[in-house]
């Protein structure tokens, strides 16, 4: 018997040698590894702000269109006077108070199902009924 089997020593000295280089290939492939994403990241980083900045392109023109719709529907909708003329007497109201009954007739008149034209001369909307009545 040889002096490395009959020392149980040498035995586990063996088995030490050959577990530090199972983890020193693990350690040099986990360092393999970590080298190949460093060297990817920038590329990576460089396409995520690429795409990042496309995105912040696509919402600024999203946020413009949907200023302008805003500043459309405040000046012609909600914020407009209208003039109205009934039987010959003008009054003059906002789209909002027409709208106030959703069941009356000035609602439907003013709700954008209905193609109105304004008077050419004095833009206000005819409607022809009595005037005394219609107060």
């Amino acid at each position: 018997m040889g002096l490395a089997t009959a020392d149980p020593r040498w035995r586990n000295a063996g088995a030490k040698r050959s577990n530090m280089a199972t983890k020193d290939k693990r350690e040099l492939n986990l360092v393999d590894l970590a080298r190949k994403k460093i060297y990817d990241a920038p590329k990576l980083v460089s396409e995520a702000r690429d795409l990042l900045g496309q995105r912040l392109d696509d919402i600024r023109r999203e946020k413009a269109a949907f200023e302008e719709t805003t500043k459309i529907l405040n000046e012609v909708h909600f914020g407009r006077t209208v003039k109205l003329n009934v039987g010959g007497k003008i009054y003059k109201t906002t789209l909002n108070t027409l709208q106030k009954d959703p069941d009356s007739m000035l609602c439907a008149m003013f709700s954008g199902r209905h193609e109105l034209k304004p008077d050419e001369e004095d833009g206000a909307y005819f409607i022809d009924r009595d005037a005394e009545l219609f107060r």
